[in-house]
C-alpha cells in the first residue's frame, strides 16, 4: 500500500493518517518470548518492521504509544522494549492485556502518540495486605521505574517477595495519560480499597435495680412454669456430694491498739505468785513445768529444800 515491506497483509487501517503509525496485531503475553522480566513495567516488544516505519516517520524519543482494544474501546498507553518480536505479533505484559480485555491472539491496535511530563500521580493499593510490606512508598517509586507512562484507571500489578499486589492509578497531572521517563513525579497514596475500620461496639446500657428487686423477680410464680427445674444427676449414678454451704461474709478484723506501743499495756509490778513457794523450784532450772505435779520433793512442812540432809556416801 505504502510500498513498505510487511504492512500489506496485516495491520494499516483504512482511514488511518499516513504520516502516524497505527497497525494492529495479535496479542500475546511477553512470556511467551520468555521476556518474563517485563511484566514489572508498561513496555511491549514490537516486530522490526515498526522500527523500520517509525524511523521513517521521524518519531521522536521516547517512544510512546497508545495500546487499544478494538472490539472494546479500552485503551491503555505504553513504551517500547525491543523490536525482535515475529511480524504480525506484539508482545504485551499479562497485567496490560488484563486491563484491556485480551486474550492471547486478540487483535490490538498500536498507535504512536505524545504525553506531556507527569508532575503528580495519586495510587491506591486494591488490599490493605501492601501495607504490610516493609517500606511500601520505596516500593512503588522503585517499580515506576520501570514504566514510560501511567494512564488514569490502569491496575498496575506489582511483584514482591513472591507476591502480586495490585495498585490502581486514580490521578494523573497534568492529562489523565501522562510520561514518566525523566520526570520529577510527585507520587502520592490513598488507603487501599478495602481498608475497614474496625467497628467499635457500643456499650450496652442495663437499668440499675436495688439487690431486693433482682431476688424478687428471679423466684418463680407459684404454679408457673420453671426454666431448669430439673434435679441433678451425675451420669455415673453415684450420689452427688452436697453443695457447699453459702459462703458467708469474712468477720471484721481484730485491730491491735496497742501493736505499736505495747508497754503501755504492761502490768504494773509484772507477775507476783501469792502462794508459797511463790514460783520457786518451777521453770526451765529444773525442768518441772508451771502448775504440773511436782514428781520430787522441794518443799517438806512449808520449807523450800527441807531434805533430811542425807550425803552421798
Amino acid at each position: 500500500m505504502f510500498g513498505f515491506p510487511g504492512f500489506a497483509d496485516h495491520g494499516f487501517f483504512p482511514d488511518q493518517n499516513p504520516g502516524r503509525f497505527d497497525h494492529q496485531y495479535a496479542a500475546f503475553p511477553v512470556c511467551f518470548i520468555g521476556k518474563d522480566e517485563l511484566e514489572k513495567g508498561n513496555k511491549i516488544v514490537l516486530p522490526s518492521s515498526a522500527l523500520d516505519h517509525l524511523a521513517r516517520l521521524n518519531i521522536s524519543y521516547p517512544m510512546l504509544f497508545e495500546a487499544t482494544n478494538p472490539n472494546a474501546s479500552v485503551k491503555t498507553h505504553c513504551g517500547v522494549q525491543e523490536f525482535v518480536a515475529e511480524e504480525g505479533t506484539c508482545y504485551l505484559p499479562y497485567w496490560m492485556m488484563e486491563n484491556m480485555c485480551l486474550k492471547e491472539g486478540d487483535l490490538v491496535r498500536i498507535t504512536n502518540t505524545s504525553l506531556p511530563k507527569g508532575t503528580y500521580v495519586k495510587l491506591q493499593p486494591v488490599s490493605s495486605e501492601f501495607l504490610a510490606i516493609h517500606n511500601p512508598r520505596a516500593v512503588l517509586e522503585n517499580t515506576l521505574r520501570n514504566f514510560a507512562t501511567l494512564t488514569v484507571g490502569d491496575v498496575v500489578i506489582i511483584n514482591y517477595n513472591s507476591q502480586k499486589f495490585e495498585i490502581e492509578v486514580l490521578e494523573c497531572k497534568p492529562s489523565n495519560a501522562i510520561s514518566i521517563i525523566e520526570a520529577d513525579v510527585n507520587v502520592d497514596f490513598a488507603e487501599p480499597k478495602n481498608m475497614k475500620e474496625p467497628a467499635q461496639a457500643a456499650p450496652i446500657e442495663t437499668p440499675w435495680k436495688p439487690v431486693e428487686e433482682e431476688e424478687e423477680e428471679e423466684k418463680p410464680e407459684e404454679g408457673g412454669f420453671v426454666m431448669f427445674a430439673g434435679s441433678a444427676q451425675r451420669v455415673d449414678g453415684k450420689a452427688i456430694k452436697a453443695a457447699s454451704p453459702k459462703l458467708t461474709s469474712a468477720p471484721e478484723p481484730v485491730i491491735d491498739e496497742f501493736a505499736k506501743v505495747p508497754w503501755k499495756k504492761r502490768i504494773v509490778g509484772g507477775i507476783k505468785h501469792t502462794m508459797a513457794p511463790y514460783g520457786f523450784g518451777e521453770g526451765h532450772m529444773t525442768g518441772q513445768k508451771s502448775g504440773a505435779p511436782k514428781d520430787f520433793a522441794m518443799v517438806v512442812d512449808g520449807k523450800l529444800f527441807g531434805g533430811g540432809g542425807n550425803t552421798l556416801q
